[in-house]
């Protein structure tokens, strides 16, 4: 493992102005869905319902202000944020539980106590050299790098059922 430079982020700063680059509605759902500003996260049929519309319709807005985010995050705090999490799943066998992931980045990050980890997880969710795996009944959330595809994590996790 190698010794990772401690990130000093501004977080509120980085987030206000991302969020400022979306529109009003994609700003509602991001801010909704990744529970900043210290909500609760809210469902997509919760959210679809306070704008009468479907929740496949608000993962569509979501999904495309997380695009619209990933096209402008070549800010220097963002490629920072991407760099030390790339890292930390490097060091980590190139998957790691959501949780855990976290846990290390803010090991390494100045401010660690007042950051929101909801902040960090939607930065990381706007890099192309990281993939999230959302929760189902299989898995808990986790994040994979890009060159890992799925299938080899599928792979992997059936090789250690079987030891």
């Amino acid at each position: 493992m190698t010794q990772k430079q401690i990130v000093d982020v501004n977080f509120s700063e980085l987030m206000s102005r991302l969020l400022d680059l979306l529109s009003p509605k994609e700003r509602d759902v991001v801010e909704r869905r990744f529970s900043l500003g210290g909500n609760k996260k809210e469902t997509l049929d919760k959210i679809g319902k306070s704008y009468s519309i479907t929740r496949e319709r608000v993962r569509q807005i979501e999904a495309v202000a997380i695009k619209k985010l990933a096209r402008i995050s070549m800010d220097p705090s963002m490629r920072q944020i991407h760099s030390l999490a790339y890292e930390i799943l490097s060091d980590h066998g190139r998957v790691m539980a959501e949780n855990q992931l976290v846990s290390e980045m803010l090991k390494n990050m100045a401010n660690a106590k007042t950051l929101d980890t909801n902040a960090i997880k939607l930065a990381m969710r706007v890099s192309d050299r990281m993939v999230k795996q959302e929760k189902n009944q299989f898995y808990r959330p986790f994040w994979r790098t890009s060159e890992l595809s799925l299938m080899d994590v599928k792979t992997l996790i059936k090789n250690i059922q079987k030891i």
